[in-house]
């Protein structure tokens, strides 16, 4: 028998990694990890970016779409040129309501930095309509007879007016079944007790005077708040709603044309004969040139130098137009901005041929 000779080698001990290689894989591990959360955090301020402009470009286009629309119709309602401009006084509450305002189609405030604009028409289909008042009413009636009561309804508002006197705003609180006759008795709180207070001394309204019929009213102010936010306070109702977040400025011109003629010829600011602007004036107005400057939400950080350089100039209102007055907030360079504008004709105006 042959026996074989056999070396068995002892196993080798298992052996794990050394501290060495361990940092070395968390050293790798880390760094890995930074430029992931690097690229993610770039990824992330960029989409923060967009979708922040991209709110910006919505609330602006809501904004100037809201205005364009009111401004195409004001003035409806205003079924006589002599009207334009007239004083008109009114009553909430019993407390007349100061300053009396116009009647005009729009108003324009020139603002430090933000303009406010003024929309007035009628929300009647039978704004169009031009009454006439019968019989002579005195100051202290509640009750107006007129030649025709054709689309008049509880809750419209009438104005009524006389060349030479100022006009009083009234709310109707009854439509008489027989005679063309209408109530604004003091049920209403747009109706003072009598009306005392707010109709022209010492007779009020004589036969032959007009009344004009503007439904349930459309008088809004537009302006923005100190919010940066664009708000409406409509007069009817004596309420302010938010209509647009991070709207951050107005600016708007009148479109003047020469008396007795359709075509502007002239922009001019709300501003020296235009701040207040003359009856014959008014009717020159034939558009508007607006525009609505909207910011995004999102405030970007400042450079190393610790300024703000995200916008380093300020937006211009139009084509060839001033520079947007946006020094109101310090930070103002640290947004990002969108500017829309358009030219909007008062058709009503137009229509009318004043």
């Amino acid at each position: 028998m042959r026996y074989t000779s056999r070396t068995v080698c002892p196993a080798k001990p298992a052996r794990g990694f050394s501290l060495v290689e361990i940092m070395v894989g968390l050293a790798i591990g880390l760094l890995t990890m930074l430029v992931i959360m690097q690229v993610f955090a770039d990824y992330e301020g960029q989409k923060r970016t967009t979708t922040s402009s991209a709110d910006a470009q919505e609330n602006g286009q809501i904004a100037l779409l809201t205005l364009e629309r009111d401004i195409r119709m004001g003035g409806y309602g205003i079924a006589n040129s002599a009207a334009m401009g007239c004083v008109t006084r009114s009553s909430y509450n019993g407390v007349e309501q100061l300053p009396s305002r116009l009647l005009v189609p729009i108003q324009i405030t020139n603002g430090a930095s933000s303009d406010t604009v003024r929309v007035l028409y009628s929300a009647s289909s039978h704004g169009a309509i031009t009454r006439i008042i019968t019989v002579e009413h005195p100051p202290q009636s509640s009750v107006i007879f007129i030649n025709s009561k054709l689309g008049m309804a509880v809750d419209d508002f009438v104005i009524a007016f006389e060349p030479g006197k100022t006009c009083t705003l009234m709310q109707v609180t009854l439509v008489d079944n027989g005679l063309p006759k209408l109530h604004h008795q003091s049920t209403s709180p747009w109706n003072p007790p009598g009306g005392q207070n707010i109709f022209p001394k010492p007779n009020g309204y004589a036969k032959g005077a007009l009344l004009f019929n503007f439904g349930s009213l459309v008088d809004r102010t537009y302006r923005v708040d100190a919010n940066k936010n664009l708000e409406a306070f409509d007069f009817s109702t004596q309420a302010t709603e938010t209509l647009a977040d991070n709207v951050v400025n107005i600016q708007a011109q009148y479109g003047v044309a020469p008396a007795g003629s359709q075509s502007v010829n002239e922009w001019v600011d709300a501003t020296g004969v235009w701040a207040a602007p003359t009856p014959a004036n008014i009717k020159r107005i034939k558009a508007v040139r607006i525009a609505v400057v909207a910011r995004s939400s999102l405030r970007e950080k400042a450079g190393v130098d610790g300024v703000c350089h995200t916008t380093p100039s300020a937006p211009i209102s139009w084509p060839g137009g001033p520079a947007v007055d946006l020094t109101d907030d310090p930070d103002w360079q640290c947004y990002r901005y969108k500017v829309y504008e358009t030219i909007v004709p008062l058709r009503n105006v137009l229509w009318a041929n004043l």
